[in-house]
């Protein structure tokens, strides 16, 4: 079990690091942002940025999920160039026919969004970005697939460093605005989708299997649905805003998102890219349920550590990144985070619908979703603005952790300890209790040091609650004692 989890382990750092650097730049940014960008240009960036994951996700039609399912669990080498090769050439069809359509109808997008076609050309560089970003994306499947992290890290690292320069070098130095950005982020993805292609072209045989084909469309599809519906779950929101109120509000609330997305990038999204690969590939041993059970255990540990770290210093957060023109923003982190828990559980619970090859059941989980946050939006939004996006976002992502752990449970049962979970789940409730008590205190510095004190006990009191087993508080100690050692050597 510990050699299972060193593994897991290992390749989340890895794949963590990528996403860590972009974090931590992304983080460094947002003060040049903020001053340079009003909260209306970020809410213009916002929209912008929910054009492109349509394109994406239409682009994509589940292609990694498709391939991750039968080249991970082929039974030879010849199968897995079969699955390769017809996914390439499957994804290229939709990339040429997504661009037949929406590159044509600049000018009606730019008035369905903003009421007028001065935006046509930017919406010709970002649906360009969006097919990019597609191909580009299947290739790092690939490379997930091959257990590649550490390439798969590098090129994620070079990707982030070239959008920094780009978008420092547009907004900062010519005052491009959020026309900048847009510029910036199209030409380093085409940069980035021209090196992906010419290392996977080595791989790449032309062949195409049109019964595979058809058993891939199959699969996919529902996957595709589950993508355009957790879209609608999970961005619409934007949409909702500028509707009922303003780009500024679309803005302000984007700016809270990307604060409260911070454990989205620095920990759900490198411990599920690395974990999808690696659950397939040994889904067919016998230790699999029980291996998944405790990496699952340790994953929201740790999400729930750093959200209530984050969530008990957001305040501070949003005043050292920003301006007072953002500060409103600081209300929506904690339901931001508890989103991203909710959201985190769902997708790696989703790894069983794909081991039974059941990912209709997926579909219905995240159309149930979006149309609670469909509602939960059309219905809160007018009230109170974008705290009601946050509500819905984090009512809309707990339904789909509910739904699939039960689907999950019925076709492919696993033993989860249900009992640590509540434990934890009371930790967390005495958190948020204690967050709001301490706001009642005049003293800034006394708070911020009660807070830095409850963050640093929250290892301990799960220890003293026993939510790990015996032979996990067994290693824990003797991992103290080798640190102990080593700091007094």
């Amino acid at each position: 079990m510990i050699n299972q989890l060193k593994i897991i382990s290992k390749e989340t750092l890895i794949y963590g690091v990528g996403n860590a650097a972009g974090s931590i730049i992304s983080f460094l940014l947002l003060p040049l942002y903020t001053k340079f960008l009003t909260p209306a240009d970020y809410g213009y960036l916002a929209i912008f940025a929910v054009f492109q994951s349509v394109i994406e996700i239409t682009a994509a039609f589940g292609l990694s999920s498709g391939l991750f399912r039968y080249y991970l669990m082929a039974e030879n080498k010849t199968e897995q160039r079969k699955v390769i090769s017809t996914c390439f050439w499957t994804q290229l069809i939709f990339i040429v026919v997504i661009s037949a359509i929406f590159f044509p109808l600049s000018k009606q997008f730019s008035f369905i969004f903003f009421e007028n076609t001065n935006f046509s050309k930017y919406f010709i560089f970002v649906t360009a970005t969006g097919l990019l970003s597609a191909f580009g994306g299947f290739v790092f499947s690939y490379m997930r697939a091959e257990r590649k992290p550490i390439f798969f890290a590098i090129i994620q690292i070079v990707k982030i460093i070239l959008l920094a320069i780009t978008n420092i070098y547009f907004v900062v130095i010519l005052h491009k605005s959020y026309q900048g950005v847009i510029i910036g982020n199209f030409g380093v993805t085409f940069i980035i989708s021209l090196f992906v292609l010419l290392w996977f072209a080595r791989f790449l045989k032309f062949s195409f299997s049109y019964n595979f084909f058809k058993r891939l469309l199959i699969f996919i599809t529902p996957i595709y649905v589950v993508n355009v519906f957790f879209f609608i779950l999970s961005l619409s929101d934007r949409l909702f805003l500028n509707h009922f109120l303003s780009t500024k509000e679309v803005g302000l609330y984007s700016f809270g998102s990307k604060i409260g997305s911070i454990v989205m990038l620095g920990i759900i999204t490198p411990f599920s890219t690395a974990i999808v690969p690696y659950a397939l590939s040994i889904a067919k041993e016998d230790h699999f349920k029980n291996t998944f059970s405790k990496i699952l255990k340790y994953f929201l540990l740790v999400l729930t550590f750093f959200s209530l770290c984050i969530f008990y210093f957001s305040k501070e957060i949003v005043l050292v990144v920003s301006n007072k023109s953002y500060m409103n923003a600081s209300g929506i982190i904690g339901p931001i985070l508890l989103s991203g828990i909710f959201y985190g559980l769902y997708y790696n619970l989703s790894i069983a619908i794909d081991i039974v090859e059941k990912t209709y059941l997926a579909s219905i989980v995240v159309i149930v979703g979006a149309l609670v946050s469909i509602a939960i939006n059309y219905f809160t939004i007018p009230l109170f603005g974008m705290y009601g996006s946050a509500l819905a976002s984090s009512v809309s992502n707990g339904v789909l952790f509910l739904l699939m752990y039960h689907f999950c449970q019925k076709h492919y049962p696993i033993q989860y300890e249900v009992v640590s979970f509540f434990k934890l789940l009371g930790v967390a409730l005495f958190y948020v209790v204690m967050y709001f008590a301490i706001q009642t205190l005049t003293f800034v510095a006394l708070a911020i040091i009660i807070k830095f004190v409850l963050c640093m006990l929250f290892p301990f009191i799960l220890y003293e609650l026993h939510i790990f087993d015996s032979k996990e508080r067994t290693y824990c100690l003797s991992f103290i004692q080798k640190i102990t050692l080593k700091i007094h050597n």
